[in-house]
């Protein structure tokens, strides 16, 4: 970063750090991280250019993933809530359900980015140390073990767009598949599915695969990506698994029908 790249962020930081702040948000400055008192969490952000604090606003300011939640605390107060989050970033709607849920969450986090899945260990780290969370650094696929290239020339490029490709030769990152975590975590049913993963869902919602294991799944949280992948061939392997399609801001909310 040249010299007066530096001091322009180190402004825009400052600004976006008040901004937070005037909004009833504690931030505190650390060397290369906001860290953010969040009531019964702390979070960690990296400070810009890094894409962090537009997706901590886009969770907790504008409250993406709020009809999720209302869903969940009206139904499964102070029950148990079985999660995949896949796409997890550096872990921001995860702690959403966790800080504002009435239920009992235990979620595994799924990120492909070695540098994402850094910060994503230490956010997490209060629920892998009481046995509530699980942090995995594969990439969602419709098979597990496949060999993955990471990108950065989707959309904005930054830490929030990375986006992953299957390719042949060995690579340093493997796939995982929902059902294999499903069987290791031995869950029978998922109550939540989150699903944001740059365009990776074209490799989940691929039907030359077997995708009966989607009847297992109650609610899906999905981020569709029109440029990579065809939102209708979704909703048609969606309706055919026995889900009803709500949408909602950015998110398409998934709804199946047999445990309605």
């Amino acid at each position: 970063m040249l010299r007066g790249e530096k001091h322009f962020y180190h402004n825009l930081n400052n600004t976006e750090s008040n901004s937070l702040s005037s909004i009833g948000w504690d931030v505190k400055h650390e060397k290369k991280h906001f860290k953010i008192n969040l009531g019964n969490d702390v979070v960690f952000l990296r400070k810009l250019p890094s894409s962090d604090l537009a997706v901590f606003k886009q969770v907790f300011k504008d409250k993406e993933y709020d009809v999720v939640l209302d869903y969940l605390n009206r139904y499964y107060r102070n029950k148990e809530v079985l999660m995949i989050d896949c796409g997890s970033n550096i872990g921001l709607s995860s702690l959403y359900l966790y800080e504002y849920g009435n239920f009992n969450l235990k979620t595994v986090c799924v990120e492909p980015d070695t540098n994402n899945f850094e910060l994503l260990e230490k956010n997490m780290n209060p629920y892998t140390e009481k046995g509530v969370a699980e942090c995995i650094n594969k990439a969602i696929h419709s098979e597990s073990n496949k060999n993955v290239a990471l990108t950065s020339n989707f959309r904005d490029g930054r830490e929030w767009a990375i986006k992953t490709e299957i390719i042949e030769t060995e690579g340093e990152l493997l796939t995982i598949n929902i059902l294999d975590i499903l069987n290791q975590k031995n869950w029978g049913c998922l109550d939540l599915l989150k699903i944001d993963v740059e365009g990776a869902e074209k490799y989940i919602f691929d039907d030359s695969f077997d995708l009966n294991y989607l009847k297992q799944i109650k609610v899906i949280a999905l981020e569709i990506h029109d440029e990579v992948v065809s939102r209708q061939n979704i909703y048609a392997i969606l309706e055919k698994h026995g889900f009803l399609i709500l949408n909602y801001s950015e998110s398409t909310i998934a709804l199946n029908k047999k445990f309605i």
